[in-house]
Protein backbone atom coordinates (compact mmCIF):
# COMPACT_ATOMS: atom_id res chain seq x y z
CA UNK A 1 0.00 0.00 0.00
CA UNK A 2 1.23 3.57 -0.78
CA UNK A 3 2.47 5.57 1.54
CA UNK A 4 -0.69 8.02 2.20
CA UNK A 5 1.08 10.43 4.85
CA UNK A 6 0.90 13.78 2.47
CA UNK A 7 -2.23 12.83 0.87
CA UNK A 8 -4.04 14.88 3.61
CA UNK A 9 -2.34 18.35 3.11
CA UNK A 10 -2.58 17.97 -0.78
CA UNK A 11 -6.33 16.95 -0.55
CA UNK A 12 -7.20 19.94 1.66
CA UNK A 13 -4.90 22.31 -0.51
CA UNK A 14 -7.01 20.79 -3.97
CA UNK A 15 -10.30 21.31 -2.07
CA UNK A 16 -9.71 24.57 -1.05
CA UNK A 17 -8.31 26.07 -4.31
CA UNK A 18 -11.52 24.95 -6.27
CA UNK A 19 -13.80 24.71 -3.27
CA UNK A 20 -14.91 21.30 -3.75
CA UNK A 21 -14.92 19.30 -0.79
CA UNK A 22 -17.51 19.73 2.18
CA UNK A 23 -15.63 16.98 4.72
CA UNK A 24 -12.74 15.31 5.06
CA UNK A 25 -12.12 11.65 6.70
CA UNK A 26 -9.30 10.59 9.12
CA UNK A 27 -6.82 8.83 5.56
CA UNK A 28 -4.59 7.80 8.35
CA UNK A 29 -6.88 6.13 10.65
CA UNK A 30 -8.74 4.28 7.84
CA UNK A 31 -5.37 3.15 6.02
CA UNK A 32 -4.11 2.17 9.56
CA UNK A 33 -6.93 -0.83 10.22
CA UNK A 34 -5.88 -2.49 6.72
CA UNK A 35 -2.92 -3.40 7.93
CA UNK A 36 -4.48 -6.12 9.29
CA UNK A 37 -6.87 -7.03 6.49
CA UNK A 38 -4.16 -7.88 3.27
CA UNK A 39 -6.26 -10.53 2.63
CA UNK A 40 -8.08 -7.74 0.40
CA UNK A 41 -5.30 -6.09 -1.33
CA UNK A 42 -5.91 -7.25 -4.78
CA UNK A 43 -8.84 -5.51 -4.73
CA UNK A 44 -8.95 -2.52 -7.17
CA UNK A 45 -10.43 -0.40 -3.68
CA UNK A 46 -7.50 -1.59 -1.30
CA UNK A 47 -5.99 0.95 -0.18
CA UNK A 48 -7.23 3.50 -2.51
CA UNK A 49 -8.60 6.88 -1.19
CA UNK A 50 -11.42 8.05 -2.92
CA UNK A 51 -13.91 10.75 -2.60
CA UNK A 52 -17.75 10.45 -2.36
CA UNK A 53 -20.23 13.24 -3.09
CA UNK A 54 -22.21 14.07 -0.16
CA UNK A 55 -25.56 13.35 -1.44
CA UNK A 56 -24.25 9.38 -0.69
CA UNK A 57 -24.84 8.43 2.79
CA UNK A 58 -21.63 7.41 4.67
CA UNK A 59 -22.45 6.31 8.40
CA UNK A 60 -21.30 9.22 11.01
CA UNK A 61 -20.83 11.59 8.32
CA UNK A 62 -22.39 14.95 7.73
CA UNK A 63 -24.22 14.74 4.33
CA UNK A 64 -25.71 17.70 3.69
CA UNK A 65 -26.29 17.36 -0.55
CA UNK A 66 -24.64 20.85 -0.29
CA UNK A 67 -28.53 22.49 1.20
CA UNK A 68 -28.23 24.13 4.22
CA UNK A 69 -31.53 22.50 5.69
CA UNK A 70 -29.24 19.17 5.96
CA UNK A 71 -26.25 21.14 7.58
CA UNK A 72 -26.95 19.23 10.50
CA UNK A 73 -27.67 16.04 9.15
CA UNK A 74 -25.30 12.67 10.48
CA UNK A 75 -25.88 9.99 8.38
CA UNK A 76 -26.85 6.87 10.42
CA UNK A 77 -26.26 4.27 7.80
CA UNK A 78 -23.61 3.66 4.95
CA UNK A 79 -24.95 3.40 0.86
CA UNK A 80 -24.90 0.21 -0.33
CA UNK A 81 -22.27 1.71 -2.31
CA UNK A 82 -20.30 2.45 0.33
CA UNK A 83 -20.49 -0.68 2.17
CA UNK A 84 -18.69 -2.23 -0.99
CA UNK A 85 -16.01 -0.34 -0.98
CA UNK A 86 -15.46 -0.55 2.78
CA UNK A 87 -15.29 -3.88 2.36
CA UNK A 88 -12.92 -3.87 -0.30
CA UNK A 89 -10.36 -1.83 1.85
CA UNK A 90 -11.32 1.55 0.12
CA UNK A 91 -10.32 4.77 1.94
CA UNK A 92 -12.87 7.68 1.99
CA UNK A 93 -11.04 10.46 1.92
CA UNK A 94 -13.50 13.51 1.34
CA UNK A 95 -16.88 14.43 0.91
CA UNK A 96 -17.27 16.39 -2.32
CA UNK A 97 -20.20 19.44 -3.23
CA UNK A 98 -22.60 19.22 -5.41
CA UNK A 99 -25.43 21.30 -7.18
CA UNK A 100 -27.78 21.79 -4.28
CA UNK A 101 -29.67 18.36 -3.51
CA UNK A 102 -28.40 17.43 -7.15
CA UNK A 103 -30.70 19.78 -8.78
CA UNK A 104 -28.27 21.48 -11.24
CA UNK A 105 -25.56 21.29 -13.64
CA UNK A 106 -23.19 24.03 -13.06
CA UNK A 107 -22.31 23.14 -9.40
CA UNK A 108 -22.66 26.95 -8.78
CA UNK A 109 -26.21 26.57 -6.66
CA UNK A 110 -24.15 24.56 -3.78
CA UNK A 111 -24.57 26.39 -0.33
CA UNK A 112 -20.90 26.90 -0.37
CA UNK A 113 -20.72 28.44 -3.39
CA UNK A 114 -19.40 26.94 -6.84
CA UNK A 115 -17.04 24.34 -7.55
CA UNK A 116 -14.36 25.88 -9.60
CA UNK A 117 -12.82 24.49 -12.45
CA UNK A 118 -8.83 22.84 -11.95
CA UNK A 119 -8.12 24.30 -15.47
CA UNK A 120 -9.13 27.21 -15.16
CA UNK A 121 -11.00 28.90 -12.01
CA UNK A 122 -12.61 31.33 -14.12
CA UNK A 123 -15.21 28.61 -15.49
CA UNK A 124 -17.63 26.15 -13.78
CA UNK A 125 -16.52 22.30 -13.58
CA UNK A 126 -20.00 21.40 -14.67
CA UNK A 127 -22.98 19.58 -12.35
CA UNK A 128 -24.65 18.34 -10.64
CA UNK A 129 -21.51 15.95 -9.49
CA UNK A 130 -18.42 18.83 -9.95
CA UNK A 131 -16.61 18.18 -6.47
CA UNK A 132 -16.01 15.02 -7.49
CA UNK A 133 -15.08 15.33 -11.20
CA UNK A 134 -12.57 18.35 -10.30
CA UNK A 135 -11.17 16.40 -7.15
CA UNK A 136 -10.28 13.62 -9.95
CA UNK A 137 -9.26 16.06 -12.30
CA UNK A 138 -6.18 17.25 -10.39
CA UNK A 139 -5.10 13.83 -9.96
CA UNK A 140 -4.83 13.87 -6.08
CA UNK A 141 -7.04 10.93 -6.03
CA UNK A 142 -8.13 9.03 -9.01
CA UNK A 143 -11.11 7.99 -8.38
CA UNK A 144 -14.62 9.89 -6.58
CA UNK A 145 -18.26 9.23 -6.74
CA UNK A 146 -21.16 10.64 -8.10
CA UNK A 147 -25.09 10.58 -9.12
CA UNK A 148 -26.25 10.92 -12.57
CA UNK A 149 -29.95 11.70 -13.07
CA UNK A 150 -29.82 13.69 -16.26
CA UNK A 151 -25.91 14.32 -17.08
CA UNK A 152 -24.33 15.04 -13.56
CA UNK A 153 -22.12 12.53 -14.33
CA UNK A 154 -21.55 13.11 -17.88
CA UNK A 155 -20.95 16.44 -17.45
CA UNK A 156 -18.43 17.35 -15.22
CA UNK A 157 -16.18 14.62 -16.67
CA UNK A 158 -16.63 16.74 -20.13
CA UNK A 159 -15.91 19.74 -18.59
CA UNK A 160 -12.65 18.36 -15.80
CA UNK A 161 -11.46 16.00 -18.90
CA UNK A 162 -11.79 12.88 -16.34
CA UNK A 163 -13.53 9.87 -17.35
CA UNK A 164 -17.41 9.48 -16.23
CA UNK A 165 -19.64 6.41 -16.05
CA UNK A 166 -22.72 6.31 -15.76
CA UNK A 167 -23.93 2.72 -15.36
CA UNK A 168 -27.12 0.85 -16.83
CA UNK A 169 -30.30 1.51 -14.49
CA UNK A 170 -29.88 -0.46 -11.58
CA UNK A 171 -26.75 -1.68 -12.02
CA UNK A 172 -25.29 0.02 -8.81
CA UNK A 173 -27.61 0.12 -6.10
CA UNK A 174 -29.33 3.38 -4.88
CA UNK A 175 -30.11 2.63 -1.47
CA UNK A 176 -28.38 5.23 1.03
CA UNK A 177 -28.54 8.00 -1.61
CA UNK A 178 -30.68 11.14 -1.40
CA UNK A 179 -32.76 10.63 -3.75
CA UNK A 180 -33.74 13.18 -7.19
CA UNK A 181 -36.01 11.49 -9.42
CA UNK A 182 -35.93 7.79 -8.52
CA UNK A 183 -36.75 6.48 -12.16
CA UNK A 184 -34.05 8.52 -13.65
CA UNK A 185 -31.05 8.36 -10.46
CA UNK A 186 -28.15 6.62 -11.69
CA UNK A 187 -25.12 5.69 -8.66
CA UNK A 188 -21.32 5.93 -11.20
CA UNK A 189 -17.99 7.56 -10.81
CA UNK A 190 -15.04 9.53 -12.28
CA UNK A 191 -11.47 8.10 -12.81
CA UNK A 192 -8.57 8.63 -15.18
CA UNK A 193 -8.93 6.08 -17.50
CA UNK A 194 -11.34 3.77 -18.97
CA UNK A 195 -9.91 0.44 -17.77
CA UNK A 196 -10.07 1.00 -14.09
CA UNK A 197 -13.51 2.23 -14.33
CA UNK A 198 -14.29 -1.21 -16.07
CA UNK A 199 -12.45 -2.53 -12.80
CA UNK A 200 -14.58 -0.77 -10.18
CA UNK A 201 -17.31 -1.46 -12.32
CA UNK A 202 -17.35 -5.47 -11.53
CA UNK A 203 -16.35 -5.02 -8.19
CA UNK A 204 -19.60 -2.55 -7.29
CA UNK A 205 -22.28 -4.21 -9.43
CA UNK A 206 -24.40 -6.66 -7.78
CA UNK A 207 -27.81 -6.95 -7.18
CA UNK A 208 -28.82 -5.12 -3.08
CA UNK A 209 -32.10 -6.52 -2.23
CA UNK A 210 -32.17 -2.89 -0.45
CA UNK A 211 -33.36 -1.53 -3.88
CA UNK A 212 -36.17 -2.47 -5.59
CA UNK A 213 -34.65 -1.34 -8.70
CA UNK A 214 -31.80 -3.40 -8.37
CA UNK A 215 -30.53 -5.35 -11.34
CA UNK A 216 -30.63 -9.13 -10.33
CA UNK A 217 -27.69 -9.95 -13.49
CA UNK A 218 -24.16 -11.23 -12.41
CA UNK A 219 -21.62 -8.32 -12.86
CA UNK A 220 -19.00 -9.66 -15.82
CA UNK A 221 -15.09 -8.78 -16.19
CA UNK A 222 -16.10 -5.59 -17.74
CA UNK A 223 -12.04 -4.92 -17.65
CA UNK A 224 -11.43 -8.25 -20.08
CA UNK A 225 -14.38 -7.25 -22.79
CA UNK A 226 -11.71 -3.83 -23.57
CA UNK A 227 -10.04 -3.53 -26.38
CA UNK A 228 -9.02 -0.52 -29.37
CA UNK A 229 -10.81 -2.52 -32.05
CA UNK A 230 -13.58 0.02 -33.35
CA UNK A 231 -13.18 -0.99 -37.03
CA UNK A 232 -16.71 -0.70 -38.36
CA UNK A 233 -18.15 0.69 -35.11
CA UNK A 234 -21.37 2.90 -36.00
CA UNK A 235 -20.96 6.12 -34.30
CA UNK A 236 -23.71 8.71 -34.10
CA UNK A 237 -22.89 12.53 -33.77
CA UNK A 238 -26.01 14.48 -32.96
CA UNK A 239 -25.77 17.71 -35.54
CA UNK A 240 -28.18 20.04 -33.86
CA UNK A 241 -25.97 19.71 -31.15
CA UNK A 242 -22.81 20.24 -32.42
CA UNK A 243 -23.90 22.54 -35.02
CA UNK A 244 -24.82 25.03 -31.84
CA UNK A 245 -21.57 24.34 -30.18
CA UNK A 246 -20.03 28.79 -30.35
CA UNK A 247 -16.63 28.13 -28.54
CA UNK A 248 -14.16 27.44 -31.79
CA UNK A 249 -11.67 25.46 -29.78
CA UNK A 250 -14.80 22.98 -28.39
CA UNK A 251 -16.01 22.61 -31.87
CA UNK A 252 -12.29 21.90 -33.43
CA UNK A 253 -11.43 19.49 -30.51
CA UNK A 254 -14.29 17.58 -31.19
CA UNK A 255 -13.83 17.63 -34.84
CA UNK A 256 -10.36 16.31 -34.67
CA UNK A 257 -11.50 13.21 -32.17
CA UNK A 258 -14.06 12.39 -34.96
CA UNK A 259 -11.47 12.30 -37.69
CA UNK A 260 -9.05 10.01 -35.71
CA UNK A 261 -12.24 8.03 -34.81
CA UNK A 262 -12.87 7.88 -38.66
CA UNK A 263 -9.33 7.14 -39.42
CA UNK A 264 -9.20 4.15 -36.97
CA UNK A 265 -12.24 2.24 -38.73
CA UNK A 266 -15.13 3.72 -36.82
CA UNK A 267 -18.70 4.86 -39.16
CA UNK A 268 -19.41 8.40 -37.97
CA UNK A 269 -23.36 8.76 -38.50
CA UNK A 270 -24.68 12.84 -38.54
CA UNK A 271 -28.17 12.25 -36.60
CA UNK A 272 -30.53 14.68 -36.29
CA UNK A 273 -32.23 14.46 -33.05
CA UNK A 274 -35.91 15.06 -33.18
CA UNK A 275 -37.47 17.32 -31.11
CA UNK A 276 -40.20 16.41 -28.60
CA UNK A 277 -40.62 13.18 -31.51
CA UNK A 278 -39.39 9.54 -31.30
CA UNK A 279 -35.84 9.10 -33.36
CA UNK A 280 -36.77 7.19 -36.99
CA UNK A 281 -35.49 3.44 -37.29
CA UNK A 282 -32.75 3.67 -39.54
CA UNK A 283 -31.49 6.49 -36.63
CA UNK A 284 -31.77 3.62 -33.96
CA UNK A 285 -28.70 1.94 -35.73
CA UNK A 286 -25.43 3.73 -33.69
CA UNK A 287 -24.27 1.70 -30.37
CA UNK A 288 -22.50 4.89 -29.58
CA UNK A 289 -23.35 8.77 -29.18
CA UNK A 290 -20.78 11.32 -29.12
CA UNK A 291 -21.43 14.69 -27.49
CA UNK A 292 -19.04 17.54 -27.86
CA UNK A 293 -17.63 18.31 -24.03
CA UNK A 294 -14.72 19.95 -22.62
CA UNK A 295 -11.29 18.52 -22.59
CA UNK A 296 -8.11 18.31 -20.45
CA UNK A 297 -6.77 21.12 -21.85
CA UNK A 298 -9.91 23.23 -23.59
CA UNK A 299 -12.16 25.70 -22.33
CA UNK A 300 -16.26 25.68 -21.84
CA UNK A 301 -18.46 27.85 -22.87
CA UNK A 302 -19.70 28.56 -18.78
CA UNK A 303 -17.47 30.91 -17.38
CA UNK A 304 -17.72 32.37 -13.57
CA UNK A 305 -18.38 35.80 -12.93
CA UNK A 306 -15.29 37.66 -10.95
CA UNK A 307 -17.84 38.30 -8.28
CA UNK A 308 -19.20 34.51 -7.84
CA UNK A 309 -15.35 33.11 -7.47
CA UNK A 310 -14.75 35.84 -5.14
CA UNK A 311 -17.56 35.39 -2.85
CA UNK A 312 -17.77 31.41 -2.42
CA UNK A 313 -18.01 30.11 0.87
CA UNK A 314 -14.82 27.73 1.89
CA UNK A 315 -15.53 23.97 2.48
CA UNK A 316 -17.44 23.20 5.95
CA UNK A 317 -14.36 21.41 7.18
CA UNK A 318 -12.18 24.88 6.85
CA UNK A 319 -14.81 27.11 8.33
CA UNK A 320 -17.11 25.37 9.87
CA UNK A 321 -18.47 28.36 11.93
CA UNK A 322 -20.77 29.24 8.48
CA UNK A 323 -22.67 26.30 9.83
CA UNK A 324 -24.28 25.16 13.24
CA UNK A 325 -23.24 21.84 13.84
CA UNK A 326 -20.34 21.18 11.74
CA UNK A 327 -17.07 19.97 13.50
CA UNK A 328 -13.87 18.58 12.82
CA UNK A 329 -14.12 14.95 13.97
CA UNK A 330 -13.64 12.24 11.87
CA UNK A 331 -16.74 11.65 10.37
CA UNK A 332 -16.01 7.76 9.26
CA UNK A 333 -17.94 4.87 11.28
CA UNK A 334 -17.20 1.50 10.10
CA UNK A 335 -19.68 -0.34 9.51
CA UNK A 336 -18.69 -3.80 7.66
CA UNK A 337 -16.76 -6.69 8.55
CA UNK A 338 -13.53 -4.93 7.04
CA UNK A 339 -13.60 -2.25 10.11
CA UNK A 340 -14.57 -2.58 13.93
CA UNK A 341 -16.00 0.19 15.43
CA UNK A 342 -12.75 1.53 18.56
CA UNK A 343 -13.70 -0.43 21.80
CA UNK A 344 -16.02 -3.17 20.17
Amino acid sequence: MKDLSKLPESLQEAGKRLNAVVSYGDIQAQAARLKDHLEYNDSFFFGRPLAVKDNINVAGSITTASSLMLADYKAVINADIIDRIISRGGIIAAKTSLDELGMGGSNKSACTGPVLNPFDLQRISGGSSGGSAALVATEVIDFALGTDTGDSIRKPAAYCGVVGLKPTYGRLSRYGVIPYAASLDHVGFFSLDVRSSAKALSELAGWDAKDMTSLNEPAADYAALLNSDIRNKKIAVLTNVVDNVRNPEVAALFNGLCAKLTEQGAIITPVTMAVNSFLPKKSRAPVLILLPGRTKHSQTDSPISQSSTTSAAPPFSLLPSNLAGITRESFITMQSPLFKRSGN
